[in-house]
């Protein structure tokens, strides 16, 4: 039991308003040999009716993380991300890895030039978005939730206190709604703004709406969003597939790995803003600028993660749009045919050739998580109007292509 000064500080600090107890909570803390998380947590409590509703809402309240008591390891970091995400959603690897990297890139978001939105999208319901929502709300920086709201709403709010917001429901209340479009898009570059006229004066004042966005939604968002965004696809679970419901208590555990978060990101801050990847020849521009501050933090994390950074942003985000991963798939197939004197290819040959290279993402195909086949293929290429045939090398005859078919394509794209 907290003795009787401490009781009487404590009451004191709750009696303060929040600016006053904004200013005194800190040295509050250290006086009394608390956290000051925990300190906000008992000053929340001693506050008693102050905290009840009177239907007028809440104001906006964040929890204050306090960052680990020791040095945190960036790849172990990451790992212990992934895992929590694939033990309660089913989806690819690829895709989870670029879920732990975009947790830990809303702790330090400002160190880059664009927030790449993450998008959550499904086929159908029932397939881990808001699961995934909700233990994105237990590691990320300054949650805030929402699964209906107004533009007005979004840039005080981050004008206010530069949340990350998790938005639930994307795909219903964005249709027809290009005002909330055009605000989520300008917060994708650093200093994204939009301009207001308030009072009675109408004074034009500035609100900035440059924040950390996950959206959940099912099947089509926006494809102006989508161009700025990470989009990972998600599936219903196989009855063979082992997930874990996802608990309240489960939630309330996650706190030390965020706290984990917040010690990591503050300790290696500088070295990721300093950080300037490779540009993957897979990515056009775009794609490229929302994964360049998540390769920083793979680099900066070290271990393995370099690596599986690369690989997850070809996967998700290259296969991801059609017209980039069949112009890489281009240039693939005029390597294979230079290596190929007869100048014809048997399907069979360029499936086993294109999944022999581990860091083009033909391995782990988006939506499905699986290689690509004969009949991706096929459709890939059935945008440049190249159809697979009966071709014949030698004595061998098999479904196949040759190297005329590829030629007129090849000088137009490549």
């Amino acid at each position: 039991m907290a003795r009787v000064d401490d009781q009487l500080e404590i009451a004191r600090l709750a009696a303060l308003a929040d600016i006053e107890y904004e200013r005194e909570r800190e040295t509050a803390a250290e006086r009394l040999g608390l956290r000051v998380a925990v300190l906000d947590r008992l000053v929340t409590a001693a506050r008693g009716d102050r905290q009840k509703p009177d239907g007028r809402g809440r104001p906006l309240v964040f929890d204050e993380v306090e960052p680990w008591d020791e040095p945190v390891d960036g790849a172990a970091l990451l790992d212990e991300l992934v895992e929590v995400v694939r033990r309660h959603v089913v989806m690819p690897a690829a895709a989870a890895d670029a879920v732990a990297l975009w947790v830990v890139h809303s702790w330090l978001f400002d160190q880059a030039m664009v927030t790449p939105r993450l998008i959550l999208k499904s086929a159908e319901k029932r397939a881990g978005k808001t699961t995934t929502l909700m233990l994105l709300g237990s590691l990320v920086s300054r949650p805030l939730f929402t699964a209906n709201t107004t533009p007005a709403a979004i840039y005080r709010s981050v004008e206010l206190a530069q949340p990350t917001l998790l938005v639930d429901e994307g795909d219903r209340f964005l249709r027809n709604n290009p005002e909330l479009i055009g605000l989520l898009n300008a917060g994708f570059m650093r200093g994204g703004q939009v301009l207001r006229v308030i009072g009675e004066e109408h004074e034009p004042r500035q609100f900035g709406c440059w924040c950390p966005v996950a959206l959940a939604g099912i099947g089509h968002i926006d494809s102006t969003l989508e161009d700025r965004a990470i989009a990972v696809a998600l599936q219903r679970r196989r009855r063979d597939e082992d997930i874990i419901p996802l608990e309240i208590e489960e939630l309330a555990a996650l706190t030390p790995l965020r706290r984990r978060c917040a010690r990591w990101t503050r300790d290696h801050a500088t070295g990721v803003g300093n950080r300037r990847p490779a540009r993957l020849s897979g990515l056009h521009d775009r794609a490229f600028d929302c994964w360049k501050v998540l390769l920083a933090i793979a680099h900066e994390a070290g271990g393995s993660w370099p690596q599986r950074a690369r690989q997850a942003a070809l996967v998700v985000s290259v296969n991801d749009d059609a017209e980039t991963s069949s112009t890489r798939l281009l240039g693939d197939l005029k390597e294979l045919f230079d290596a190929a004197p007869s100048g014809v290819l048997f399907s069979h040959e360029i499936i086993t050739a294109l999944l022999g290279r581990e860091d083009h993402g033909w391995a782990e195909m988006p939506r499905t998580g699986k290689p690509l086949s004969q009949v991706g293929l096929a459709r890939l290429l059935g945008a440049f109007k190249i159809r697979p045939g009966t071709v014949r090398r030698g004595n061998d005859t098999a479904k196949g292509y040759t190297r005329d078919q590829f030629e007129d394509i090849w000088e137009r794209y490549l």
